[in-house]
């Protein structure tokens, strides 16, 4: 993405990428609709709406003219269009899935541990497609678009500084947390606060203010006065740029920790959101870490967990350099029609 995004902008650039992007993009929503259809609850409102919508997609890529690199050009404006329409209609997905997880869940008393595994294969098998659609998506786009924007390579940014983005989150989740709950703890921004990299900011932000957040939300619970700081801090290791959220919330029992990462698994009763923050409302949906980890882990990268039951936790993000990573997607899921395959 870094090496072709870099070539000056022309009109041969944007054929390549529109004619790699319609069939990539015709695979990888066939992808998609056969999670969601493997989904035990696939029948659940509003899942149904989900496979239309990704079925109407699908058509009108389908629909669209075959292109060769000699006359992709001719289309680059009307299919990047679709594209942005694409973006558009498909922007809600993941509150869908999460709500209709949760209804489903309320329906059943039966939710059994390998009923758990096969719906964390499936949904991570949807949002992993998703994740890549969106990012080849919005990567065309910002190359059509905006091609000469500054320190930017379509949806990469060239030096994308952790320690910004660690203080916007640490800015955000404040005023969440000031205006909705009264109080936050103070959150450090520490570390090699100079230090930046290729990458795409966005997921870096979406990862941040999940463990931001949770440590917010677990520090308050377990101090009444006197708030320990959350801290986050940034590193550069030899294989990975590595960064650090730590605080003292009191920690995960240890029977515990491997449920934080289970889609069916949350900790809040309900939804956690204010309309001025840039985050998805996806708390009280367990979501937020497990979406995550994947954002981490689509580069290569991975999201680990280390906790002292009765003090704190410690989340580790590691970010390879962009340039030397394939993209990481999980297998198809093994529920279908009610059974564990």
């Amino acid at each position: 993405m870094t090496s072709f995004g870099s070539i000056p902008s022309n009109e041969k650039k944007l054929a390549i990428s529109t004619d790699f992007l319609l069939h990539e993009l015709r695979v990888r929503y066939s992808h998609m609709i056969w999670s969601l259809n493997s989904l035990p609850f696939s029948e659940t409102s509003p899942v149904p709406t989900m496979i239309e919508l990704c079925a109407i997609t699908l058509d009108e890529l389908f629909s669209h003219p075959e292109l060769t690199i000699q006359d992709a050009h001719k289309y680059v404006p009307t299919f990047t269009d679709l594209v942005k329409r694409m973006l558009n209609r498909h922007q809600d997905d993941k509150l869908m899935l999460s709500q209709g997880l949760v209804d489903w869940k309320h329906s059943r008393q039966d939710l059994t541990a390998e009923m758990n595994t096969a719906i964390d294969r499936g949904i991570d098998t949807f949002l992993s497609h998703r994740i890549a659609t969106r990012v080849i998506s919005h990567h065309h786009v910002a190359l059509y678009d905006e091609p000469n924007r500054e320190g930017y390579i379509g949806a990469i940014e060239k030096k994308c500084s952790p320690a910004k983005i660690a203080e916007r989150v640490s800015e955000d989740v404040s005023e969440m947390f000031n205006v909705q709950r009264g109080n936050c703890p103070p959150i450090k921004v520490l570390g090699n606060i100079s230090l930046s990299f290729s990458y795409i900011p966005v997921h870096i932000y979406y990862i941040l203010i999940e463990l931001v957040k949770n440590s917010a939300m677990a520090t308050l619970k377990t101090h009444s006065k006197g708030l320990p700081p959350i801290n986050i801090i940034v590193a550069q290791g030899k294989e990975d740029f590595c960064i650090k959220v730590e605080d003292e919330g009191g920690g995960i029992p240890r029977t515990r920790i491997d449920q934080v990462w289970t889609y069916a698994f949350t900790s809040e009763a309900s939804p956690f959101h204010h309309h001025n923050i840039s985050h998805d409302p996806l708390a009280g949906y367990g979501f937020g870490l497990p979406m995550s980890r994947l954002y981490a882990r689509y580069f290569g990268g991975d999201l680990k967990l280390m906790s002292l039951d009765g003090y704190g936790t410690d989340a580790y993000v590691f970010l390879p350099r962009l340039g030397n990573t394939l993209e990481w997607v999980p297998t198809h899921p093994v529920y279908k029609n009610d059974e564990f395959i």
